[in-house]
């Protein structure tokens, strides 16, 4: 019973100080940050002119890669389907 009691008095002032914590306000209002100058214009980037090399070429190769998720037969057959 006595435990019962000091668990109750417990969430109690827990709880009592949850509300009291939430319900005040702070001493000192923080004040709204001033302007000093104008930040500076950052020019955009240039576009590319040149086109990308082709893909799947010797210079660009398509590189596929598989993720272990069965046996090495399976694997092994699935990225020969792939490049039939």
């Amino acid at each position: 019973m006595k435990a019962r009691f000091s668990y109750l008095l417990l969430v109690v002032l827990v709880a009592a100080a949850m509300v009291l914590s939430a319900c005040g306000s702070s001493a000192t209002p923080t004040p709204a940050p001033v302007a000093t100058e104008a930040p500076t214009a950052v020019p955009p980037t240039a576009v590319p002119t040149e086109a990308p090399p082709a893909l799947g070429t010797a210079d660009n190769p398509i590189v596929v890669a598989f993720e272990p998720s069965g046996t090495s037969q399976e694997i092994t057959a699935g990225g020969q389907a792939l490049l039939d």
